[in-house]
């Protein structure tokens, strides 16, 4: 019977398929969760060959099974699934202890008011996956990918026609004839104008200023979103991956999820801001120029910088920021 039983419960229970894992600030907060965690990693060590039972005169648990992966992952044939499971001792650990607030589209509205209160956060939703050094690398070859595709889907025979028209005007003994009738050409056929039309071309300054603000602002970030929307307002949750932390490449990623998922994600992480603006505490006050010194100016200067970079970097009115440990399906 108790057999029959815990097969159910497997059954029942969800698998996590993990797309993220930051082990270190995992293994980091487990060594805290797990009394004794650090100083047995330690002892093993300084003795390898010998299996610690006790520690303190304590038996171990769960932190004894989540010391003995650590130990494991730091050798030389470090196993992901151990971090895996590792990951569902530390999250059941963290809920059984009542330090996890759950956010789903159907009790946001019950729910956020208490985001500051657990102490970690678990939201799940459709997700939006923005990977800003492929827009950066897309807004600095847009031109020449817009020419493709004007090429590829109407603009071919157009060209071959304009080659073959320009080398016969080449051929034109007469120079001023020649001039003429390229530059007759060239008038008639204006590849420029016809791909701006299609909204394949845009203003190059344009393009190197939009890539340089967001390569300034956001340096490359991979960056995972799970907007909710119900009937009274709009929320966002936002959280910057690690690139080296994903469990496969960002492009697969994407290509097998979409940018826009249909499946729903769970992000689970540590909520870090989560005030609006004016409840933000402003302690970098404008100084009195008379009594300016080195220091103070300097603050001045990172004030006003932090205020420009706001504009275009800032947290949004109704975003939370989430420092992420973990992204993963459930199924």
């Amino acid at each position: 019977m108790m057999n029959s039983s815990k097969s159910e419960n497997n059954a029942t229970k969800k698998i996590k398929s993990f797309h993220y894992l930051d082990t270190e600030k995992m293994y980091s907060i487990s060594s805290q969760i797990f009394e004794g965690l650090t100083d047995y990693v330690l002892k093993s060590k300084q003795s390898s060959n010998q299996e610690t039972e006790r520690q303190k005169g304590r038996e171990w648990g769960s932190g004894k099974v989540l010391a003995d992966i650590i130990e494991e992952s730091s050798g030389t044939t470090e196993k992901r699934f151990l971090h895996d499971y590792a990951y569902n001792l530390f999250e059941d650990a963290l809920i059984q202890a009542d330090r996890v607030l759950d956010i789903t589209e159907e009790n946001i509205s019950e729910t956020i008011g208490s985001i500051n209160d657990k102490g970690f956060v678990r939201v799940t939703g459709r997700v939006l996956f923005n990977d800003i050094k492929k827009v950066i690398h897309s807004l600095n070859n847009f031109n020449e990918f817009g020419y493709a595709v004007w090429y590829v889907t109407q603009g071919k025979d157009l060209v071959k026609t304009y080659k073959e028209t320009k080398d016969k005007a080449n051929k034109i003994v007469d120079r001023n004839k020649r001039a003429a009738a390229i530059s007759r050409l060239d008038g008639i056929i204006n590849f420029k104008e016809q791909i701006e039309k299609e909204g394949l071309y845009l203003d190059p300054d344009n393009l190197a200023n939009m890539g340089y603000l967001l390569d300034y602002g956001y340096e490359g970030q991979f960056e995972a979103q799970i907007p909710i929307v119900n009937e009274k307002n709009d929320y966002l949750f936002s959280a910057i991956l690690k690139r080296e932390m994903l469990q496969e490449k960002e492009d697969i990623l994407i290509k097998k999820y979409s940018r826009e998922t249909e499946r729903r994600f769970t992000i689970f992480g540590i909520p870090v801001q989560t005030q609006g603006e004016t409840a933000k505490l402003n302690s970098r006050r404008a100084l009195d120029e008379d009594n300016v010194v080195l220091k103070q100016a300097m603050m001045n200067f990172v004030s006003a910088l932090t205020k420009l970079e706001g504009t275009f970097t800032g947290k949004l009115p109704n975003e939370y920021v989430i420092d992420p440990i973990a992204v993963y399906i459930e199924i």
